[in-house]
């Protein structure tokens, strides 16, 4: 159903695993490809699906971000966003993409670091 030709379609098979959470972390690779998917709408629900998916998807994201396909540029800033909404475990991944050659990556990588502090001024532990 992710590759359905009609995007609602598509929209709403990855809202369903996002609404699995946890469970769905067999998805993530495919929700990773759903990152490129020409319509805004179910990228945008892609993204969230493998946030609510949480910490399982993780390895799949920073293998994502850190490839060197410049075609999948969009994809890895998606990422990066993505990883500063999960949590803490993706900081030195995130690091790791302020060095990339990309001003947008790196600016996404920032921007998500900086999701990270906030989180973590809000909830001490």
């Amino acid at each position: 159903m992710l590759k359905d030709e009609n995007a609602v379609v598509r929209k709403y098979a990855a809202r369903v695993l996002g609404k699995m959470g946890p469970a769905s972390g067999a998805s993530v690779p495919a929700l990773i490809e759903v990152l490129k998917d020409r319509d805004d709408f179910v990228r945008w629900t892609a993204s969230n699906s493998l946030e609510k998916i949480g910490a399982e998807a993780i390895p799949d994201l920073i293998h994502e971000l850190k490839d060197e396909d410049d075609s999948i540029l969009w994809t890895q800033k998606s990422v990066a966003n993505v990883l500063g909404r999960i949590g803490p475990e993706a900081v030195s991944a995130l690091i790791g993409s302020l060095k990339d050659k990309d001003s947008g990556l790196r600016g996404n990588a920032a921007g998500a670091l900086g999701r990270q502090y906030d989180q973590k001024k809000r909830c001490p532990h």
